[in-house]
């Protein structure tokens, strides 16, 4: 499947609150926030998505898999589920409270809203990845981090 970049439109947004109220009903002691593209907002795959911070994964997992019943096994301090039902990937990003790759990610967006010159670079290579397939912009997007030094272990 190739990768087709989009502007953040308002619709996403909207879905982004209709999750979170579904989350919050099943984990209401969970913090959730919009992450990646939609966090900052820019360019980016026609994809929403949400981390989901927990004190307790295995049973945070367990509820939500019963909503959301696509997801990943548990690695480390993390799991990922998918969801399709509004015509959008949202992909749901399970994570245990205080983990780095939280940190990471949450500095990593903190520095694009902060560097309008980084962000646009970053979108011009998000632009140069248009019809890409989802594994070779996986692989350019790492290169591009490491290079930038925003990698997010």
């Amino acid at each position: 499947m190739k990768m087709k970049m989009v502007k953040p439109k308002k619709k996403y947004f909207e879905l982004f609150e209709e999750y979170k109220k579904i989350i919050s009903k099943i984990l209401p002691k969970a913090e959730i926030t919009l992450i990646d593209s939609l966090a900052i907002p820019m360019l980016g795959k026609k994809e929403i998505d949400i981390l989901i911070e927990t004190e307790n994964l295995e049973e945070s997992c367990d509820l939500l898999t019963k909503e959301f019943p696509k997801r990943s096994p548990i690695v480390g301090n993390h799991v990922y589920f998918h969801d399709e039902r509004k015509d959008i990937m949202v992909e749901l990003h399970l994570s245990k409270k205080g983990s780095k790759k939280i940190k990471s990610v949450k500095e990593f967006i903190e520095k694009l809203k902060n560097n309008s010159k980084l962000k646009e670079k970053f979108e011009k290579f998000k632009l140069s990845c248009d019809s890409f397939s989802k594994e070779e912009y996986k692989k350019k997007k790492s290169e591009f981090m490491t290079q930038e030094g925003l990698i997010v272990s």
